[in-house]
């Protein structure tokens, strides 16, 4: 099987916050976190701003690599956007998310970083890997994507 990468940063650049990227590979879209930036009394009257999903297509994978808000305050927005997206975290990180959606009374079911490596490996002949990081909150992930031929970290 023929592999390209596209990786497609929608938030998160050259600020803190708004943390969304988005990797393609042979059809299949992940999204790496979602977050939302908090901003300071220099912007009046906006309190936080959420990525603009507008030229996004699809996501079939959302990728949660850690539970501050800069990586999932925008899950709301994003699962009503994409509804049908299947959402991977650790614990921790789910239990922040279901936490910050029942105020909205939604439930998804969020299921461990594991599952996800098995569906990209199966779906586009990639591995993908969760590497442990020294983070200010448990269970932060860096991730990895990699084949025999070419290694993304």
């Amino acid at each position: 099987m023929e592999h390209f990468l596209k990786i497609k940063p929608v938030g998160g650049l050259e600020k803190i916050g708004s943390n969304i990227t988005l990797v393609e590979t042979n059809g299949t879209v992940i999204a790496i976190d979602c977050g939302l930036r908090f901003y300071h009394e220099d912007c009046f009257n906006i309190n936080y701003l959420f990525p603009d999903l507008s030229s996004i297509e699809k996501v079939d994978y959302l990728l949660i690599t850690h539970g501050h808000e800069d990586h999932i305050g925008g899950i709301f927005p994003f699962i009503s956007q994409f509804p049908n997206t299947k959402v991977f975290a650790s614990g921790f990180a789910a239990n922040l998310i279901n936490k910050k959606l029942s105020y909205r009374s939604i439930n998804i079911d969020i299921k461990p970083h594991s599952e996800l490596s098995r569906i990209v490996k199966k779906e586009t002949n990639l591995n993908l890997e969760f590497l442990p990081v020294n983070h200010s909150i448990p269970e932060t992930y860096g991730v990895h994507f990699f084949n025999k031929d070419v290694s993304l970290l």
